[in-house]
């Protein structure tokens, strides 16, 4: 590490009043007007270019998760998951708020025999509503599923434009870090 020449030259004078001199020769100078009008509009093209920047970070991903998860994965996963004979739950607790679900309804039915709400029902007709919503609760979770993996493709592919965008973008990322610094 090089040390730095200005911290080593030592003065008589206070380093503050330097720079009030300094400061009041500017405002002196001839030109002075000019500078900081064009300083002013240097400052506001850095802010207007870093807001834009920042704005693409953050619609850019944003746009990218929704329209390749609603075009592109779900359409793939859904053709995927109905050509295979795959499963319908991707993990336990799933089945088993499926099965549940199932349980309630089979008992709802029949609490509502017993309380005379709903007709005396065979036991096949009973079977064929469960079914009917085992049918139902299955697609259910199926959907379920295929939005969970879409999602965690979507948001792989969301990060990879983050980074990208970051890489792309890094003489952009130092103007706004010098801008956040220096206010």
């Amino acid at each position: 590490m090089k040390p730095n020449p200005k911290s080593q030259k030592l003065s008589f004078v206070p380093r503050s009043i330097l720079q009030t001199v300094g400061k009041l020769k500017q405002v002196l100078e001839p030109n002075a007007e000019h500078k900081v009008v064009e300083e002013f509009r240097a400052s506001r093209q850095r802010t207007i270019s870093s807001l834009r920047y920042l704005l693409i970070l953050f619609i850019v991903p944003l746009l990218v998760n929704n329209l390749f998860k609603t075009f592109v994965i779900q359409p793939l996963i859904y053709k995927y998951w109905s050509q295979e004979t795959s499963k319908i739950f991707l993990n336990s607790s799933q089945e088993e708020k499926a099965l549940t679900e199932l349980k309630k309804f089979e008992r709802k039915i029949q609490f509502e025999v017993l309380l005379g709400k709903a007709p005396e029902l065979s036991s096949n007709i009973v079977e064929q509503k469960v079914k009917d919503q085992a049918i139902a609760l299955s697609q259910k979770y199926k959907t379920e599923s295929i939005n969970a993996v879409a999602n965690v493709f979507a948001d792989i592919l969301s990060l990879l434009s983050f980074i990208i965008l970051c890489v792309f973008g890094k003489l952009l990322l130092v103007v706004l870090q010098k801008q956040v610094l220096s206010r």
